[in-house]
């Protein structure tokens, strides 16, 4: 499975602070993943004139869906007044960064689930879905009203508006914006939403006795669009009506669809039937993108003080996963939260308790009833806006994690972060919540954009000191290429204090290593040859030594004419509720199938189970090698000769398992099939491979339709067929 790759945007205010705990909860659900930090709000636009950097653009791009953690806006003029003094008065315009990601990324559906969290017996359980780019936020407001706009409100005017024509050059306006294909997207969303999960009632809050015309217009759409839901009934009904209803029962409605102002006032009104603002999750959904955030705002005054509610947040990765396919691990953190207010013994001061973010946090992660691995792990942290932005491809991790892997020590997690030191400093944060170990690369160099070392002495509070003999290694190497330092390579001699010093035989970057309460800080230089040795030579062994080996056990099968989805399922079922943490990678044309777990855990694997879900298509199971290769050793050791009529690869197979001294044993094989290669037919669709073994007056035959992909599909009948003869001679012996 390929890590679900998360944009983690901590924002402002309590943002950061509710975003750093509830991180936590990924390294106790075994979903692969990866982090992708970036900065957003309003600190960057006091120092950019831009609430939403161009990096923070590409860290989304590659995203696979992103989290954010709250946001801080300021009226226009005092954003202008806050802006870093050379950025005044140049036309910079404040535009919210929750504006711009909703209209760039297309983001036309806001999602906010409302159910109950506070009772055992859930009173109610509905969603208020709003449209999120057009309506009175589509961003036509005027503070002066525009020549063309005033001459079409003086042709409409009638004598029962209570204002002149020369009123309107003193006014202001805004527009309520409805496209016909606005509003068909957002209606078929609202209605594939429902019927997914189950609701079979929708609700327009609109306003048509007031708002006559466009009120029409939205009926006329969602009546077309719910022609093709005739199982889902809908209404329309005036949004004051709404509102005063959903206090009164709730449980009446079950989707609530409106346009972005009203959606938006129903949506707060929502938060506060669920508890609090603290507790609402939401979502805006697009084609292509996505981005999930908690209802709460930045809340400044409340900054710092670790007594913001994490609730929201926990609901919102929850929603985030669930959108992502991963609804058995939404649905934990789900109980999780309910679990942890319904106890009401480790709550935050808006709940009526007095535990701090962290303490409430610790809480809702140890009600996720899962059997946590005792064992060490380590996480990996890449430095770099190079490698985000896709200038340079990012290895290191791969090849740490290789390693670590082949000397069973357990990696948690990959995360990339730009070299921003505030992003860097929640990584180690993060890093060190979730392993006993972080490695991170690059950020050791000499220049401004080097903040590893910065980041390492803030995140732990341990101050930076100055090492000679570091400083002895820039000077011997800078001399060597006859270069003369200068003041700014001795910040190369800067390590934490107390740290381990790692030579660096190929750069003039030391590494080090720092312990850190129970934990191990690892820092090494970016550039892959400079790195992977002393990876090799010095931070291996130390872990090694420190106890970080773990006692597991690997299984592995080796598969073919099967995909993942095919099994997946039913191995689901059997690893439900335990440790045993699952992996499946495509090898063309196997399926390598890999089960890892604590040696504690042995009695809980069923090797029976297992392979009777496997056996058809099992060509191995805790051996090396593809099937042709298994079946060169079978004929060897065996002294089987093959007798080979191949009418699939032409030659291919006989080339791949031809032997000398072929025994007497005789095997016949006639091998059929990739008529449309041979044809020349377009690559698409499908073709078919038929092998007929005989052995031993045995016969089976075997017989596989797969994808018609590419000239690939000569080697794919080569191990089919090598694992066709295998599976007749293994069982004939």
């Amino acid at each position: 499975m390929k890590p679900l790759k998360i944009a983690v945007l901590p924002g402002d205010g309590i943002g950061i602070e509710v975003m750093e705990v509830a991180l936590e909860v990924f390294q106790y659900l075994d979903i692969p993943h990866e982090f992708l930090f970036g900065e957003i709000g309003y600190e960057c636009w006091k120092k950019e004139g831009n609430t939403v950097p161009k990096v923070t653009w590409d860290i989304i791009e590659q995203a696979d869906a992103t989290l954010l953690g709250a946001i801080t806006s300021k009226p226009l003029a005092e954003a202008e007044q806050e802006l870093a003094h050379h950025l005044r008065n140049k036309g910079y315009q404040f535009i919210s960064p929750v504006i711009q990601l909703r209209q760039k990324l297309g983001l036309f559906a806001n999602v906010r689930p409302i159910f109950d969290v506070l009772a055992k017996k859930p009173r109610f359980n509905f969603c208020i879905i709003r449209e999120n780019t057009e309506g009175l936020y589509a961003g036509l407001d005027f503070a002066n009203i525009p020549s063309a706009l005033k001459e079409l409100m003086i042709q409409q005017r009638t004598n029962q508006l209570n204002w002149e024509p020369n009123d309107l050059d003193h006014a202001s306006c805004a527009i309520r914006l409805q496209t016909q294909n606005g509003l068909q997207r957002f209606f078929t969303f609202a209605f594939n939403y429902a019927r997914k999960n189950q609701f079979n009632q929708i609700t327009l809050a609109d306003k048509p006795n007031v708002l006559r015309y466009s009120g029409h217009f939205a009926k006329t759409v969602l009546e077309s669009v719910a022609k093709n839901y005739p199982e889902i009934t809908f209404d329309i009904q005036n949004v004051d009506a709404v509102a005063m209803q959903l206090v009164r029962r709730p449980e009446n409605y079950q989707v609530i669809i409106a346009e972005n102002m009203f959606g938006d006032i129903l949506s707060d009104l929502g938060g506060g039937i669920m508890g609090g603002l603290g507790l609402a999750p939401s979502a805006n959904i697009g084609y292509a993108k996505s981005y999930f955030e908690p209802v709460h705002g930045s809340a400044p005054k409340h900054a710092g003080l670790n007594k913001a509610n994490p609730s929201a947040l926990f609901l919102t990765i929850a929603l985030l996963l669930k959108h992502q396919g991963f609804k058995k691990e939404a649905l934990r953190i789900e109980n999780a939260v309910k679990k942890t207010i319904q106890k009401a013994t480790t709550l935050t001061y808006d709940l009526g308790g007095n535990a701090s973010t962290k303490e409430m946090a610790r809480a809702i992660i140890d009600n996720l009833s899962y059997e946590a691995n005792s064992f060490k792990t380590v996480s990996i942290i890449s430095t770099g806006t190079e490698l985000l932005s896709g200038d340079f491809a990012e290895t290191n991790s791969s090849f740490f994690s290789k390693i670590l892997y082949e000397n069973s020590i357990t990696t948690k997690s990959h995360t990339t972060v730009s070299d921003s030191k505030k992003d860097i400093v929640s990584a180690i944060k993060r890093g060190l919540i979730e392993s006993e170990a972080i490695i991170i690369t690059g950020g050791l160099g000499p220049t401004s954009d080097d903040n590893t070392r910065e980041a390492i002495s803030t995140a732990t509070q341990i101050d930076l000191s100055f090492y000679e003999e570091a400083w002895d290694r820039v000077k011997t190497r800078l001399f060597k290429f006859g270069i003369y330092p200068n003041e700014s390579n001795k910040k190369q001699a800067l390590l934490p204090k107390g740290s381990i010093l790692i030579p660096n035989e190929n750069g003039t970057a030391s590494g080090g290593i720092l312990k850190f309460g129970q934990s191990h800080i690892i820092f090494l230089p970016g550039p892959p040859k400079e790195c992977t040795p002393m990876f090799s030579e010095v931070v291996l062994p130390y872990l090694k030594n420190k106890g970080y080996q773990n006692n597991l056990t690997v299984l592995k099968w080796k598969l073919i004419g099967v995909i993942e989805s095919d099994i997946a399922p039913k191995l689901d079922h059997i690893f439900e509720g335990t440790a045993i943490q699952t992996a499946y990678c495509l090898n063309y044309p196997y399926l390598d199938f890999k089960i890892c777990f604590p040696n504690t855990l042995s009695t809980l694997v069923d090797l029976q189970q297992i392979n009777e879900v496997l056996k058809e298509h099992m060509v191995s199971f805790n051996k090396e090698g593809t099937a042709s290769e298994q079946l060169l050793d079978v004929l060897q050791k065996q002294s089987i000769g093959l007798v080979i009529t191949d009418h699939a690869t032409k030659g291919k197979l006989s080339q791949k398992l031809s032997i000398p001294n072929q025994g007497n044993n005789k095997c016949a094989v006639v091998v059929d099939g990739l008529h449309e290669l041979w044809d020349h037919q377009a690559f698409s669709g499908t073709t078919d491979i038929h092998v007929s073994v005989d052995y031993k007056n045995k016969s089976q035959d075997f017989s596989i339709s797969i994808p018609y992909r590419g000239l690939e599909v000569k080697d794919y009948a080569v191990e089919y067929a090598s694992f066709a003869i295998l599976k007749t001679v293994d069982e004939h012996e």
